[in-house]
Parts: structure tokens; C-alpha cells; sequence
């Protein structure tokens, strides 16, 4: 169970997927089909080849020491850690957030915090474990202000500005026009 500031946090995080970052795999060339799933929020498919998503993946992968030490070490003003990680199941590939996280000096633990589109094996709820070299995205929340979040940012790039205001504001956490990394820990 979440912490009352992490439900909150974490309740408006989750709207995060409103504009698609629970992220399946599209096939290469297929051009950001929207899923809509009544009860659940909207999906958009990203094709493997995307190279601004692979690029956001990429900046997560290069920063992830950061987060690791705000897992481990989070301050009194952090509301909300989370990971995206990549659920494979033969050629079905879907990035889900987790939350609710631990650090146990190799790998991340979590719990996955979306509902899938097309995966099986897997739910809402379930325990995840990763690597940092290998997350999809990582998200931090401190002061009602986004660190991180590289492919949300890459989704809300492609959402008309009129939309990309609406869920800022729905939000009531701070993105600004591009991610922000995390300072590096004090020695």
C-alpha cells in the first residue's frame, strides 16, 4: 500500500498514460496508432526504430546512477520514484511504469503500476525486477517537479500545445519544455 503523499503523487502520475506512456511496440513504419481501452486510459504505439523514444530511452539508460541514489536516498521533498521497464512476451513488447521501489545494490525492484494492452503473463500489481542499465525511463517527482521522464516528454512533444497545457495543468506537477537530470549525489 502507498503512502498517502505517494497516492496522490502517484494518482496523477498515472494519468501520465492518458497520453500514451505505457508504451507497446509498434511495427516498424506504423505511425503512433492511438489504443483506446474504455475504463482504461489511451495508448500510443511507438515503432521500435523511433529514434527521438530510443533516444529518450538512451538519455534514461546514461542517467540512471542518479536515480538509483535518490531510490536509495530520498529526500523528505520527494513524492515519487518510478521506473519504465521493458515486458516481453515472444514478439509482444509493452513499457510499463513501476513504482513503489528498492534498490538492492544490483537491481531494481518494483511494482507495476499500468495495466497492459496485449501481454499475457503479466498485470498491475505484479513485482518487477530490472537491472538500471536497462530501464526504458525513470521519473522523479521533488517539489511537484518532474526529473527525468525522457519519453513522456517525447509523447507530449507530439500532442498539439493546446492538449500539452490541458495535462500539465491536470497534472499539477511541473514538466517545463525538456527533461531535467537529477544533480549528481554529494561524495
Amino acid at each position: 500500500m502507498l503512502p498517502n503523499c505517494m497516492r496522490r503523487v502517484w494518482s496523477r502520475v498515472a494519468v501520465v498514460l492518458l497520453v500514451g506512456v505505457l508504451i507497446p511496440q509498434a511495427a516498424p513504419g506504423q505511425r503512433n496508432p492511438i489504443i483506446r481501452r474504455p475504463g482504461d486510459p489511451a495508448v500510443v504505439n511507438f515503432a521500435p526504430d523511433d529514434s527521438a523514444m530510443n533516444g529518450a530511452m538512451a538519455m534514461a539508460r546514461r542517467s540512471v546512477n542518479a536515480f538509483v541514489q535518490r531510490v536509495e536516498h530520498p529526500p523528505a521533498t520527494q513524492s515519487y520514484a518510478g521506473v519504465k521497464v521493458r515486458v516481453a512476451e515472444g514478439d509482444v513488447v509493452e513499457h510499463i511504469w513501476a513504482s513503489e521501489l528498492s534498490f538492492d545494490g544490483t537491481r531494481l525492484r518494483g511494482t507495476l503500476g499500468n495495466t497492459h494492452v496485449n501481454l499475457r503473463r503479466v498485470k498491475m500489481g505484479d513485482t518487477v525486477v530490472v537491472r538500471p542499465d536497462s530501464v526504458s525511463d525513470w521519473m522523479i517527482v521533488d517539489r511537484d517537479t518532474v526529473f527525468g521522464a525522457f519519453t513522456v516528454y517525447v509523447v507530449r512533444d507530439r500532442i498539439p500545445s493546446a492538449d500539452r497545457a490541458a495535462f500539465d495543468r491536470d497534472m499539477r506537477i511541473y514538466f517545463g519544455s525538456r527533461p531535467r537530470l537529477l544533480s549528481p549525489p554529494r561524495p
